[in-house]
C-alpha cells in the first residue's frame, strides 16, 4: 500500500511540473492521433507522421510523410521533418531547417538556420548544426560538433567533437575529431584523419590517408598520405610523382606548396628540404 502511495504521489508531482510547462509555450494545438504528441494549431503534420507523447511541433512547423518525432524532441518555427526522418531524444529543429530522406537526430542535437540533413545522415549527442550547412548521405556528425556557415558533411564522413565552418567540405570516410578546426575553402577527402587541435584552412586539400594532428596547421596546398604532427618546424617537399606515403614527425605549416606522396627510403638516400616557415 505504501508503495502505491509513493506511485500515486510521484504521479501527480510529474503532472504538476509538466502543467508548468506546456508544450509550444502554451499555444493553442490539440495532440496528434498517431503517438499523442503536441501539435500547435498553427503547425501542419501528417495523419501518417508520428509525434510521441512527450515530443511537441510547434509554430508554422511542418512533419510530413513516415517522419517520426519522438521522445521530448521539439520542431519549431518554420522547420520542416519529412521521408522517413526521425528526430528523438531532446533533440530540438527550428528556423527553416529541414530534416528529409532517412536522417536521423537525436540526443540533444540541436539544428537550425537553413540547414539540411538529409539521407541516412545522422546527427547525435550535443552538436549543433546551424546556418547553411549541409549534411548528406551517410555523413555522421556527433558529439560536441559544431558544423556551420556553408559547411559541407557528406560521403560517409565522420565530425566528432570538432568544428567545421566556412565552405569547408568533408567527404569521403575522412574523420574530423578532438578539437580539430576546418574552415575556409578546405577540402578534406579519402580517409584523411584530422584530430588534436589541428586546423585546416585557407585553400587547402587533405586527400588519401593522411593523417593531421597535434597543433598541426595547414592552410594552402595539397597534402596526400602524410602523417604531419606538431605545429612550425619544417615539411619534407618533392616535385617528383607520388609514390608510397612519408612521414612528417615534427612539421606542420604551409603557406604555399603543393606537397605528394612520395618513397621514404629513396628520399632518405638522395636527401630531403627542409622548408621552416
Amino acid at each position: 500500500m505504501k508503495n502505491i502511495i509513493v506511485l500515486f504521489l510521484l504521479f501527480i508531482s510529474h503532472i504538476a511540473f509538466a502543467s508548468d510547462e506546456p508544450p509550444c509555450h502554451g499555444a493553442a494545438g490539440r495532440y496528434h492521433p498517431n503517438g499523442g504528441g503536441f501539435v500547435a494549431s498553427t503547425a501542419s503534420v501528417a495523419v501518417s507522421a508520428f509525434v510521441g507523447m512527450d515530443a511537441s511541433v510547434c509554430d508554422y512547423a511542418s512533419v510530413f510523410g513516415n517522419a517520426a518525432i519522438a521522445g521530448h524532441a521539439t520542431i519549431t518555427d518554420r522547420a520542416e521533418v519529412s521521408g522517413d526522418g526521425q528526430v528523438s531524444g531532446y533533440a530540438k529543429i527550428a528556423g527553416n531547417a529541414k530534416i528529409s530522406g532517412r536522417a536521423t537526430v537525436l540526443g540533444n542535437a540541436n539544428i537550425f538556420g537553413n540547414v539540411l540533413v538529409t539521407d541516412h545522415a545522422t546527427v547525435a549527442g550535443d552538436a549543433m548544426i546551424f546556418e547553411d550547412a549541409l549534411v548528406l548521405d551517410s555523413a555522421l556528425v556527433r558529439g560536441q560538433a559544431l558544423v556551420y556557415a556553408h559547411a559541407r558533411i557528406e560521403g560517409r564522413a565522420s565530425v566528432i567533437d570538432a568544428s567545421v565552418t566556412g565552405h569547408a567540405r568533408i567527404s569521403g570516410q575522412s574523420i574530423i575529431w578532438g578539437q580539430a578546426h576546418i574552415y575556409g575553402n578546405a577540402l578534406i577527402s579519402g580517409n584523411a584523419n584530422i584530430s588534436g587541435s589541428a586546423s585546416v584552412y585557407g585553400n587547402a586539400t587533405i586527400l588519401g590517408s593522411a593523417l593531421v594532428y597535434n597543433n598541426a596547421k595547414i592552410c594552402s596546398g595539397e597534402i596526400r598520405g602524410l602523417v604531419v604532427a606538431d605545429i612550425c618546424s619544417s615539411w619534407q617537399e618533392t616535385n617528383e610523382s607520388p609514390l608510397a606515403s612519408a612521414e612528417v614527425v615534427d612539421g606542420a605549416r604551409d603557406n604555399s606548396s603543393v606537397f605528394v606522396d612520395f618513397n621514404s627510403s629513396a628520399t632518405q638516400a638522395s636527401g630531403t628540404q627542409a622548408i621552416s616557415r
